[in-house]
């Protein structure tokens, strides 16, 4: 993890991987300096925000790694407004900054804070740019803690360091008879007793969420998630259950554009004229075609016919309805589609008028043309429920006096 720095004017800054470069090369790291970039605070407010506390998090997990090393929070400000006040916020950012670190796994023994205001600038604050760089939050390095730590391994035995880095895998360490830094598998190390009365005892890997990803490689380390989706969870569809009846249970089948045929039968008559004496030949039979305006509602044009032959004379009584609908869809479940709308619907019944023939005892002529006709409109409501067999056909009922039949059953398509 690098952090990127600006150059400075006052103090020599480095990188948090350029300060564990330092330590494994024996250099001097005292009074080296990483300005923390990136960190957000509201106007007038110390609280870290959710962005900042992503950036402290890695910084943390570099920290970690060099438990040896003493280190000081600095919080600064530019030269607007109140010096006083000034120096105070940014005392109370640096403590904010410090509390959550510690709350992160850095050792409450090995850091303090400290606010300065506008006193330390890095940069002019004549202009807007230098002043936002100098309203920044620095780590400060003061020294090795060069005392005698303990290395404590799980078969009993000792190591005596001097100084100790943590790597993923291992520990490096240095004593004071031998200046190169020796290694030491993590999985023999039971527990590290420093000399300031900490003990370190958890060596493996952080994984704070349990999801086997280290939080170094873990891009939502404080949520569960999948080693195969860098330690994120992957959203799932949930179990299909067709009997449910939940709300919102899954996507529903309709969307805007879809498309349906239904083609059905009638179980119950709407017919506004009477044919005594007749036969069937044509059951009821519906058919409605339905085009999606949006994801809840349809507009759809529906038919009906019917056919009836006349038992002494043979002439046939004709049934038809036109209806002009618009429906609304409850989208309740993937399975189970309720709906409803209102349709303006047209009927037509005619028959050969025998009944002046019939009167005079005379037999009606094969080619006798004379008809009445009963004609009728109006404006319906209708209900219905539609069920999914699967993606595209399915089974349906609908009650609604929008046409020669009141109960209609039968079957759909989806395109």
């Amino acid at each position: 993890m690098m952090l990127c720095l600006n150059s400075v004017i006052y103090a020599q800054n480095v990188t948090l991987d350029e300060v564990v470069s330092s330590i494994r090369n024996d250099e001097n790291v005292a009074d080296q300096k990483v300005i923390i970039n990136d960190l957000h605070f509201d106007t007038n407010s110390a609280n870290v925000s959710e962005e900042s506390k992503i950036i402290l998090d890695n910084v943390a997990l570099v920290l970690q790694k060099m438990p040896t090393i003493k280190l000081r929070i600095e919080g600064h400000s530019d030269n607007v407004g109140n010096a006083e006040n000034n120096k105070k916020l940014s005392k109370k950012r640096s403590e904010s900054v410090t509390d959550y670190l510690i709350s992160q796994g850095v050792s409450s023994h090995r850091i303090n804070y400290i606010g300065l205001g506008e006193d330390v600038p890095i940069f002019d604050n004549s202009s807007e740019e230098g002043r936002a760089k100098n309203r920044r939050v620095q780590i400060v390095f003061e020294e090795l803690d060069i005392r005698t730590h303990y290395i404590v391994l799980h078969d009993g035995s000792q190591l005596s360091a001097v100084v100790i880095l943590i790597n993923d895998s291992n520990i490096e360490y240095k004593t004071l008879e031998n200046e190169s830094f020796i290694s030491v598998e993590k999985s023999r190390i039971k527990e590290i007793r420093f000399a300031d009365g900490t003990v370190l005892k958890q060596l493996a890997p952080k994984d704070t969420d349990g999801d086997g990803v280290i939080d170094e490689e873990d891009k939502c380390p404080k949520k569960a998630g999948l080693i195969g989706n860098d330690g994120c969870p992957k959203e799932t569809e949930p179990k299909e259950n067709r009997f449910s009846l939940k709300l919102g249970d899954k996507p529903p089948k309709m969307d805007k554009g879809f498309r349906h045929l239904q083609l059905g039968v009638g179980l119950s008559s709407n017919l506004q004229a009477k044919a005594p004496n007749t036969s069937l030949v044509l059951p009821a039979v519906y058919a409605m075609y339905e085009k999606g305006l949006s994801k809840n509602i349809g507009a759809s044009v529906a038919v009906g016919l019917a056919l009836r032959k006349d038992k002494t004379w043979g002439y046939s009584h004709r049934y038809w309805s036109i209806a002009f609908r618009g429906i609304y869809h409850l989208n309740v479940h993937d399975k189970i589609d309720p709906y409803g709308g209102m349709g303006f619907t047209f009927r037509r019944y005619s028959v050969v008028d025998r009944a002046e023939r019939c009167a005079n005892g005379l037999k009606p002529e094969r080619n006798d043309t004379k008809r009445e006709a009963n004609n009728d409109t109006s404006l319906n409501i209708f209900l219905g429920c539609r069920y999914f067999l699967n993606e595209t056909k399915g089974a349906f009922i609908e009650m609604g006096n929008d046409g020669i039949t009141t109960f209609k059953l039968g079957g759909f398509l989806k395109f």
